[in-house]
């Protein structure tokens, strides 16, 4: 699989997201940023690194993209890195002078469906004959030659790799393959949906209801367990599950259905486990100096590992939240990225900032914590249903084994995880994770007898009418 680096400005996004969506759809791992890029040598280094590993580097002309010295710091480096560059024009501009000996593949409005597979060509970087596409007038296009001999070479390259998937398919398996030329009017199996000069909206900010939401009148809105515990109500219906634009095992995004349950408003602190330790129940956890220390009952509980946080959950006559139920609270019905929106805010989240002693620490940030903070500390990082510390402080476990396809084929209502594993999975980010990992589709593991100092947890129950 080839790796696809996307430069653009953020100003367009709405487009490469749908760019991203199609060059997926064909079969490319494509990389771009979802957060703000103003600042910090780790962001310049991540970038670095995605350029270091991409096959083609493509880069979204627009007014937007030239004005953005990120867009000119990326293309230079990869320019200088010998990268496979493939300029694509979204809107036309005037050239600066970093672009201008570089040739264009037109995607304006219209072309966008005609020329998409010239920017597969480009991307495999093959040579044959092929026809022409219309120029724009003003800006320089690719020479008949040039665009020719890589679209025609993408024709030969596609036919081997559908003769071989045939091949491969077939019980009966020789050593011979043929592959038939094929027209560039069947180029690709796959058609992109037009394309305008207009930003389309994000997913990730306009998505509604995945689809029914169940209302149910007769529940309390919040309530209080025998064990004293505040715990809020997350509705039944459904909701969008898993992202398109992290890892492997985060996609594909699938519309997951649940009954109504109660959740607890905040992380299991120190205070609450200790009751359980005193029933003699539960076991102390594995290292003590926050736990016994009196400044730090607010806290939540850490050193503790899966058993130890099932058996507390059953202490109350609860059960640890599944996948699905954990990440329906953080993110609520729409594709929300954090729990309070699309856009990553420091300020409302515990996570490797300044006070970190992490290299990773992202500096612009200090909340004055160094590890973990008392629950429910950031009231504008609560989730659409009112639940603390769903982002950050610590990674909490939840029933499921991790299986990394286990998207692809799970249950579309109440799905319970896979039957077997090796690891557990946790969610959430913690205050050593960056902003990436506290992100509400994220997804993490741990083998279910490992304790850490960034790793807590939370409990639900089922509503019942």
């Amino acid at each position: 699989m080839k790796h696809i680096f996307l430069s653009y400005s953020r100003k367009d996004l709405g487009f490469v997201e749908k760019l991203a969506k199609d060059l997926q759809q064909v079969g490319y791992d494509v990389w771009y940023d979802l957060t703000d890029l103003s600042g910090g040598d780790r962001w310049a280094k991540e970038i670095q690194a995605a350029i270091d590993r991409c096959d083609a580097f493509v880069t979204v002309i627009s007014p937007n993209s030239i004005a953005s010295d990120w867009v000119e710091k990326e293309f230079l480096y990869a320019s200088n890195a010998k990268k496979n560059i493939v300029p694509v024009l979204y809107v036309t501009s005037k050239l600066p002078l970093w672009l201008l000996n570089m040739h264009y593949i037109n995607i304006q409005g219209r072309n966008y469906e005609k020329n998409f597979p010239f920017i597969l060509a480009a991307i495999e970087d093959v040579e044959q004959p092929v026809v022409l596409p219309e120029p724009v007038r003003g800006l320089p296009v690719l020479s008949p030659m040039w665009i020719g001999g890589i679209a025609g070479g993408v024709v030969l390259v596609l036919s081997a790799i559908f003769g071989l998937r045939a091949l491969l398919a077939s019980p009966d398996r020789t050593p011979e393959v043929t592959v038939t030329m094929i027209s560039i009017a069947s180029f690709s199996t796959f058609t992109p949906a037009p394309a305008t000069e207009a930003s389309i909206p994000s997913p990730m900010v306009t998505a509604g209801p995945a689809t029914e939401v169940v209302v149910t009148p007769t529940l309390a809105s919040a309530i209080t367990d025998s064990k004293g515990t505040e715990m809020l109500l997350i509705p039944a219906g459904s909701f969008y599950m898993g992202s398109e634009q992290g890892a492997p095992s985060e996609e594909p995004i699938h519309v997951v259905g649940l009954e109504a349950f109660y959740i607890d408003t905040y992380e299991v602190t120190n205070a609450q486990y200790k009751g359980c330790v005193d029933d003699l129940v539960c076991d102390l956890p594995t290292n003590r100096r926050a736990y016994l220390n009196t400044s730090f009952r607010d806290h939540p509980v850490v050193y503790v590992n899966w058993d130890m946080a099932n058996a507390y959950c059953e202490w109350r006559g609860a059960r640890l939240p599944t996948e699905a139920e954990w990440e329906k609270t953080a993110r609520g019905d729409a594709l929300l990225e954090y729990p309070w929106g699309n856009q990553f805010d420091g300020t409302s989240v515990n996570f490797c900032d300044f006070n970190c002693p992490l290299d990773s620490a992202e500096k612009r940030y200090d909340d004055g914590y160094g590890n973990t903070a008392p629950v429910g500390s950031y009231e504008e990082g609560k989730s659409p249903y009112g639940v603390y510390d769903m982002a950050g402080n610590v990674q909490e476990w939840v029933a499921d084994w991790f299986h990394e396809s286990y998207y692809t084929d799970s249950p579309k209502r109440t799905p319970p995880g896979p039957d077997t594993g090796t690891f557990r999975v946790l969610r959430g980010g913690s205050w050593v994770n960056n902003l990436n990992s506290v992100r509400t589709f994220t997804r993490d593991f741990l083998k279910p007898d490992e304790v850490y100092s960034y790793v807590g947890f939370r409990c639900v129950v089922d509503a019942a009418p």
